[in-house]
């Protein structure tokens, strides 16, 4: 738009900020102009055998978040603005609690603020630092990240250092 935010609406164009995201384009601003369903009645679907694994993840379309990080050397921060305008996104799908790292729908960011979005009828399993809408938010004095507005009613599981909005979050945020 006018004020250099890519406007995300449907499903396809948050597939594709993700992918602009984790290129390296890490610096850039988007908002949601819309509510946003990627898989429709999500938990209602999933089906688990005897030891609580998902038997039918192969059915749906899965999420690689924005931002990601492999090391402390590899990976990709989204540095910017998130507004999602008090919109949801509803039906994302990560599921690999093995070695599944950084994850959310945004699974790594530095200094960036996301705000005023909601995530709800979710599934994500990983390993280490799972959250509902970011999985690792780092930042520093000079420029501290911000999460405000946003809330979660996902189904949100990992080993280690998980919770429902941001799993970690710098000194600063």
């Amino acid at each position: 738009d006018s004020d250099g935010y890519y406007l995300i609406g449907t499903a396809g164009e948050l597939y594709w900020f993700a992918e602009y995201v984790n290129a390296g384009n890490s610096q850039v601003n988007a908002k949601l102009t819309a509510d946003i369903v990627v898989n429709e009645n999500l938990l209602e679907s999933i089906t688990y055998d005897d030891e609580g694994n998902v038997t039918n993840g192969d059915s749906f379309n899965l999420w690689n978040p924005i931002g990601y990080r492999v090391s402390s050397s590899e990976g990709v921060a989204f540095s910017g603005v998130f507004d999602g305008q008090g919109y949801e996104i509803s039906g994302l799908y990560y599921n690999n609690v093995t070695d599944g790292s950084y994850i959310g729908l945004f699974g790594n960011a530095l200094s960036a603020t996301i705000k005023n979005i909601g995530l709800v009828d979710s599934y994500i399993a990983a390993m280490q630092y799972v959250g509902g809408i970011c999985g690792y938010l780092k930042d520093t004095s000079d420029a501290p990240g911000e999460i405000s507005g946003c809330y979660n009613t996902s189904s949100i599981k990992g080993a280690m250092t998980v919770a429902g909005i941001c799993s970690y979050a710098g000194s600063y945020t």
